[in-house]
């Protein structure tokens, strides 16, 4: 299954649960994701893991509702 596939079910369902705002969309999904990956490979491996807990929580203030 394709990660598009897998996160528009995902997407969905957290949609109507009420997790992530209706306007977001499976490829603003894919697109942060990749973001996100590329600007991470950028940080030395002693800092990653930090950097992605900082991405992510600024990742979800611009998704939820």
């Amino acid at each position: 299954m394709r990660l598009g596939a897998l996160l528009e079910a995902g997407l969905a369902e957290a949609q109507r649960a009420g997790r992530i705002r209706a306007d977001v969309t499976t490829d603003d999904l894919l697109l942060a994701i990749g973001m996100l990956a590329l600007l991470l490979g950028e940080f030395p491996a002693s800092e990653r893991t930090e950097t992605a807990g900082r991405m992510w929580k600024l990742l979800r203030h611009g998704i939820e509702p």
